[in-house]
Parts: C-alpha cells; structure tokens; sequence
C-alpha cells in the first residue's frame, strides 16, 4: 500500500514538473512572438519588454537573448530612444546590447545567425558613435568665431600630393569581421554573409576585397533580388566584372544551371545599360528555357528593342511572347509594349487598340493611362485624351506625372481656369509643393494675358 503512495505522489509530482515547464516554454513562447512583431513594426519599446520578460520566462533561451541585442542594435544605428535606457549613454546601451548578444552564444556557440548579429551590434554603436561625433562637431563649428582669412595657397608645384586613400576601418570593424568570418565557417554556403562583406569592404574602399567576396557570392546563388547589395547601383557598376563572372560560374553548379544564371546575367545587363548583350544573353536564355521564361525572355527582348528605336524589330518577338505566355499580368504589358511598338512606328491607331487591351486587363495602369492618352491626342480625339488623363488622376491622386500632363493638356486646348483647378489640386496632394506653386503662377500669367 505504502507503495501505491509513494508512486502517486511521484505520478502527481512529475505531472505538475510537466505543467510547470509547459507553462513557462508557453509564455517565454508568447512573450518571444510578441517581441518579434513589435520588433518587425519598430515598436522597440514594446519589443524590449517583451523579450525581457520572455527571457526571465525562460533564461536559457539563445534567441531572445539575441533579439534583445538586434532592439539595442536598432535604436543605436537610427538614433532612436528606449525607455528603459533613458539617461544612459551610448556606450551603456550598447554594453546592454552587447552582453545580451554575447549571452545568447554563450547557450548556442553553432548558432550562425547569433554571430552575424554580434557583428550588427558593433557596427550599429559605430553608427551611432559617427552620428554623434558629427553632431558634436557641427555644434562646435556653430560656436567658433570668423576667423582669420586663410593663407593664400601656394602655387601648385608646390603642393605636396595628398596621401593615397587606404582601407578606412573603424576601431569597431576588426571585430565585426571576426564575427562575420565565425558565421561563415559554420554556413559556408549562405551567400548571405559574403554579400554583406562586400558591401563592408566596398563601403571602406577596399575594392579587391568586395569584388572577392560578391563573386563568391553569387557563384553560390545567382539570383539577383537575394543580393541587398546589387541594389546599389555604384556598387553593381564599380564591380561589374566580378559581379558577372560569378554569376556566370553558378551555370556550372547543378542545383543553379544555365537557364538561372541566364535570367540573372540578362537582369543585371539591363541595369548597366548593355543593352545589345542583353539581347545576345536572353536570346540564348530562350533556346533553352521552359515555355514560360521563354516568353518572359521574349518580353524582355522587346522591350530593349524598343528602348535601342528598333520598333520593327520588336513587333515579332513581342508577339511571340504574347502568343505564347500564360501568365495575364505579363500579357498585358506585353500588350502595352507592343502599343509602345506601333506607336513608334506612326501607327497610332493599332497602338490604341493594344493600349486598351492592356487597360483592360489592368485597369488602373497608370502608365496605361498616359500612353493611351497620348495615341488618342495624336489620333485628334481630345475628349478621350482628356477623359483619360482624369482617370490618371483620379485613380493615382499623389502621382505627379498625372496632374502634369492634364495640366498641360488643358492649357493646350484653351482650358485655363480648369487647369488652375487641377494645378490647385497638385498643390493639395504634391510632395514638392513648390512645384505646383509654379504650375499655379503660369496659369495665372495665362489667364490675365488672356484677359479681355
């Protein structure tokens, strides 16, 4: 009987243990998610406070203590305030920051992601460190008294060259690196980690290293909108050599191939302005390509024929594509280009008719609006370039371009006071009120000169 107690009250014992540690995963759980869509709307605030507490909930947890250092690396690296550190200087927040990073790989050494952020951390203080010491300096520069006029310089021989640029590395970047370096040996093979480095090197002139690391990079992983740092058009045009050679060598990577590597080496062709070598690679890229990137290719060909003034030469392999396409949303701006096809070539009455084809499968195109206005002006239906240029408006209330071409548009066809209320109108809803000031005075000169 003793026996049967003892069990049971081992049974009872192991069961609220079990509630216990269900209740404390379940709210550390709660707590992590809610930090995480404060986190994710910038609410740093409630982000802080909600991974402490899931982090007294659960003090083992590596990740919360991680995302407590990304909330410290948010608020140095943007100059924004927290209120559990009002009164504390910059270098307490960041110790927070860092101690609550290092903690976090301390209970996952193998976790990746945490090195990468102790990385963030350091390079987060060094942006708010820079932003103070500017701040500082520009206050002071306030303060000093005119002074002297400056010697004049000597002349030109004399003048001693100025020292060669080198690498300019911060006292918070060695560090960094390590980190970034530790990251990478645990993930060799996320193109991630390389990407940012090259844009770290690329941002402190170290050119060799950058273009090391971004080929790298996209040997890896060719596709062009994974890579922040092709966004940068200095940078994409600075290493544009690296840039294609490694996204050429992914073709030879089985889980890549040719057709991937060709898709991202037309794209990024494109954005450097080549266009002829465009057209050479996704001329290649549709021999070997499923139908639909076929198509797409076929679009893109179009499109740089038209951008080079070939219209003609565009005609057929724009209707190929929209022959050939499944997908609607490409189909009409196949239609619209091939619009932008006829128009070119003076053929203004079958541009209109793909112009609306284009409008009525995406009815609120803005630039479908604009293009067909124009094919209508040119066909002399004024009331159609008109209503049509309204539409613009009405549909896209904060888009400059609109209010401008009805504008003009009115002025053109003896139209003042109409166009002084839609320049009214721009000036409402215009980020660049100056602008619409403008457009106000002119009408107003009109109308006076006009006036009896």
């Amino acid at each position: 009987m003793k026996g049967h107690v003892l069990l049971a009250l081992g049974l009872v014992a192991a069961v609220a243990a079990n509630t216990a540690s269900g209740v404390i995963s379940i709210m550390a759980f709660r707590h992590r998610h809610a930090g995480e869509l404060a986190l994710a709307n910038a609410d740093l605030d409630a982000a802080l406070g909600h991974f402490t507490s899931a982090h007294r909930w659960h003090p083992g947890d590596s990740p919360t203590c991680v995302l407590m250092g990304r909330v410290i690396q948010q608020a140095l690296a943007n100059g924004l305030p927290l209120e559990a550190f009002e009164g504390h200087q910059q270098k307490e927040v960041f110790a927070f920051g860092l101690a609550a990073t290092t903690h976090g790989i301390e209970l996952n050494p193998a976790d990746a992601w945490a090195w990468f952020n102790l990385m963030d951390t350091y390079q987060a203080f060094r942006a708010a460190r820079e932003r103070l010491s500017i701040m500082r300096k520009a206050g002071e520069a306030a303060l000093v008294r005119p002074s002297a006029p400056a010697p004049p310089a000597r002349p030109e021989a004399d003048v001693e060259p100025a020292p060669a640029a080198g690498p300019r590395l911060s006292v918070e970047d060695p560090v960094s690196l390590a980190a970034v370096f530790q990251a990478i040996e645990m993930e060799p093979e996320f193109h991630f980690y390389r990407d940012y480095l090259a844009k770290f090197y690329w941002d402190r002139g170290m050119k060799t290293e950058a273009a090391r690391e971004i080929l790298a990079s996209l040997t890896r992983w060719p596709r062009v909108e994974v890579h922040p740092a092709l966004e940068s058009q200095e940078f994409l045009e600075g290493l544009q050599a690296p840039i294609l050679e490694g996204v050429r060598a992914s073709a030879l990577d089985p889980s890549v191939g040719p057709a991937l590597a060709l898709q991202a080496e037309g794209m990024l062709l494109e954005r450097l302005n080549r266009p002829e070598e465009a057209i050479a690679v996704y001329t290649r890229l549709r021999e070997i390509a499923e139908p639909a990137v076929a198509a797409q290719s076929d679009f893109n060909i179009g499109k740089l024929e038209i951008s080079l003034g070939r219209h003609r030469e565009s005609l057929p392999v724009l209707a190929r594509a929209l022959e050939t396409t499944k997908d609607d949303y490409l189909a009409a701006w196949v239609s619209y280009y091939l619009g932008k096809a006829h128009s070119g070539l003076g053929d203004h009455a079958r541009a209109a008719e793909y112009l609306r084809r284009h409008l009525q499968q995406l009815p609120k195109s803005l630039s479908g609006f604009l293009a067909l206005a124009a094919e209508e002006e040119a066909l002399g239906n004024s009331a159609a370039t008109e209503a049509l240029y309204i539409s613009a408006v009405v549909n896209h209330p904060s888009e400059r371009i609109g209010y401008v071409m009805m504008i003009e548009h009115l002025r053109k066809h003896g139209k003042q006071k109409q166009a002084v209320a839609y320049a009214e109108a721009f000036r409402k809803n215009s980020p660049d009120p100056a602008e619409a000031e403008e457009l106000l005075r002119i009408l107003q000169e009109d109308l006076e000169a006009r006036a009896p």
